[in-house]
């Protein structure tokens, strides 16, 4: 697999929030696996995610998700 070297997560629709812990789900053939899991310091996340790949952020503070 390979790994961009970093993506920045900025979202029109979603909202990153300062102090909120975020999981970033992968699609792995059938099912969403779990990349990274990261509480955001800023407005901004930052993952070195798998290329060319289906993304799934969620808010696991507020149980919110964003595509």
């Amino acid at each position: 697999m390979f790994y961009s070297p970093v993506i920045t997560v900025e979202l029109e629709q979603t909202e990153i929030y300062e102090g909120h812990t975020y999981e970033l789900f992968f699609w792995n053939d059938k099912q969403w696996q779990l990349f990274e899991k990261q509480k955001a310091v800023t407005h901004f996340l930052n993952f070195g995610i798998p290329a060319n790949t289906l993304l799934y952020l969620k808010n696991i503070t507020t149980n919110r998700t964003g595509k």
